[in-house]
This record gives structure tokens, C-alpha cells and sequence, in this order.
């Protein structure tokens, strides 16, 4: 996701131990998130999602929502006093929703491209489809004045290691930009940066005893950011 408002990283996404995905955004509400939460958690179907989210909001037709649960379902709302434009597409197997756009265009833009992005990693049909939809206009006011992205979130959620919690969601990708004048595009360079780490995470994980020191690990991958005391040996890092 991406918008004109600050750190939205932290105030949106949601998802469950078992793997549902959870927006909640526009005139965003986290209280909603977690109720979304506890009710699929608890055995909730999403049929009934939306009822219960309207008996603990007065305000719910100024929020939009969606739902990806853990076997497939959506569910998207997109309140009728969101700011104009406000809507959401449902492709084959994603949802894209936006308010305060520029027109249709921009989430027609980030559905086409998620859809056309090949065998490509989901990572990078994610990001594909924020790129697509700055491009296409972005949000904008009423007037068709752009509002710049400056912050920005990507995550993705992936099934746990450990015997014990096999139904475990984790996130192996989880990265944000809580303030940047172009957001989507410092999203794709820390994206670049940084999605390699889940395969040294998962061998930190599994392997430990196999697992070279950090440091040692980002000069032979992420070359583009190796560490500060290992690009000038000797030389204690500034902080």
C-alpha cells in the first residue's frame, strides 16, 4: 500500500496467526483491524464480517476495508463518504481498492498489472502494482491536484518453520517507508535491498550452527549495503 499520509505501514495492515489479510484504510480505523482479527481468529466466518464491523462503527461508510482469509475469500468495502475518487477491482485471485485517486484509472492500473506479472515473485507483482498506479495518476484532490505517496508498506505473509506452530503466519517481508517524498520508489530500493534477507533469516532459523556471522553474509549478497565497519576495516561505526 501507499499514500499521501504519514507512517500508514503502521496504522493499516493486519493479518492473523493463521494467514488472513486484513486492510483497513481511508479515514483509517486500527480498532476495526483488530476486531476484524479477533473474529476470524476466533472461528468468525467473513459472511458475517461486515456486520459486525457496522454494529461497533458509527462512521463505517467513511472506511474502506477488504479481507483476503486464509482459504481464498474477499471481501471489500469501500464506504459511499469516502473521499471521492474511492473504489475497489476484484481480480482472479487479489483485490486492489484506493480513495482520494485520481480516477478509476489508477487501481484499473494495479489490477492489470498484478494480473499481467508473469511467474514473477509476489513480492515484485506487489510492488508492480503500486508502481502502476502512481503512474496512472496516484491520489489526487477534487481539483485533480496530485497528492505525492510519502509513505509506503509491502508484506508478505508466509507459513512458519516450527513443528509446533505449523499454522503460523509469519511475515518474511515486511518493510515500510513511513516518510519519503517519493515513497513508492524508495519502497522498490529498500525492496532491492532487502529481499534476500528472508533466505538468511530462514537459515538463521534452521540452521544456526550453519549460519555465517551477518555481516560476513551481507558483503557476499546485498552488496549494495554492506555493513559500515566491514567497508572500512578498523573504522568503528558512527551512530
Amino acid at each position: 500500500m501507499a499514500t499521501a499520509s504519514i507512517a500508514v505501514g503502521g496504522l493499516c495492515p493486519f493479518y492473523t496467526p493463521a494467514g488472513d489479510i486484513i486492510l483497513s484504510q481511508a479515514f483509517a480505523r486500527p480498532e476495526l483491524g483488530l476486531l476484524a482479527s479477533r473474529h476470524l481468529t476466533s472461528g468468525g466466518s467473513l459472511g458475517n464480517l461486515e456486520s459486525v464491523l457496522r454494529g461497533a462503527d458509527a462512521n463505517f461508510e467513511y472506511r474502506q476495508f477488504a479481507v483476503i482469509s486464509r482459504a481464498g475469500e474477499r471481501w471489500v468495502h469501500s464506504g459511499a463518504t469516502c473521499r471521492p475518487w474511492s473504489g475497489h477491482l476484484l481480480g482472479d485471485s487479489c483485490a486492489v481498492m484506493g480513495n482520494f485517486l485520481a480516477g478509476s484509472a489508477t487501481v484499473e492500473a494495479m489490477l492489470n498489472a498484478f494480473e499481467h506479472a508473469g511467474s514473477a515473485p509476489l513480492s515484485d507483482r506487489l510492488l508492480a502494482s503500486l508502481e502502476a498506479g502512481r503512474d496512472a495518476g496516484g491520489q489526487a484532490d477534487g481539483n485533480g491536484t496530485p497528492a505525492r505517496e510519502r509513505s509506503s508498506a509491502l508484506c508478505v505473509i508466509g507459513g512458519g518453520s516450527l513443528s509446533n506452530v505449523q499454522d503460523a503466519a509469519v511475515a518474511p517481508i515486511n518493510l515500510r517507508i513511513d516518510l519519503h517524498e517519493e515513497a513508492v520508489t524508495a519502497l522498490r530500493e529498500l525492496y532491492e535491498t532487502c529481499k534476500q534477507l528472508p533466505v538468511y533469516n530462514a537459515l538463521r532459523s534452521s540452521v544456526p550452527a550453519e549460519t555465517p556471522a551477518l555481516g560476513e553474509w551481507e558483503v557476499q549478497h546485498p552488496a549494495t549495503n554492506p555493513p559500515p565497519s566491514l567497508l572500512h576495516p578498523g573504522r568503528r561505526p558512527t551512530r
